[in-house]
């Protein structure tokens, strides 16, 4: 928490932190598919309920894009909540930080295809993972297992309302 104070002015020792980590959208061969119009890439997406719902459980989501996704966070089409903390790579980078000196910091983490939650099981801490277009994604990007929900030990949510009820519950200490 104390490399997270020099990222945001926020009061991360008594706030709900969750990382939001996703993984690159379209690989290096150009195959799948960048976000669509929200960073969750959910159907019933609504950065003011997003917000409403952080601000009544007393959190902040900090999101870190894979880097090749971060321009695409910066354009106006695109409607972040408030209460979502938007660390791109210059800025981790400018404070001599990676997502792993952060890391332990966080009650939760949100995540969809990413290796990265083998990394956060070892704080022993909730994870949940992001995969609205799980069908899309294995058509697409490819995955290396024939049911990647196999290899995903937390709950698998494709919609917003369904993200509210898992992290209220993890919020709320269940």
């Amino acid at each position: 928490k104390e490399e997270l104070k020099k990222l945001t002015d926020i009061d991360v020792e008594t706030d709900k932190l969750i990382f939001y980590l996703p993984t690159m959208r379209k690989g290096l061969k150009d195959e799948g598919e960048q976000f669509e119009n929200n960073i969750f890439n959910y159907p019933d997406y609504d950065a003011d309920q997003i917000d409403q719902f952080l601000e009544a459980n007393h959190a902040y989501i900090f999101a870190k894009v894979h880097f090749a996704d971060n321009e695409f966070f910066k354009g106006e089409n695109v409607k972040l909540p408030k209460r979502m903390i938007f660390l791109d790579t210059d800025i981790l980078n400018k404070n001599f930080l990676t997502i792993y000196h952060v890391m332990n910091g966080f009650d939760a983490l949100i995540t969809d295809y990413s290796s990265v939650y083998v990394d956060f099981l070892l704080l022993d801490k909730p994870i949940i993972f992001s995969c609205p277009e799980l069908a899309k994604y294995q058509a697409d990007r490819g995955v290396i297992v024939e049911d990647p929900k196999l290899l995903m030990p937390g709950p698998v949510v494709g919609t917003q309302d369904k993200l509210f009820e898992i992290l209220g519950d993890i919020l709320a200490g269940r």
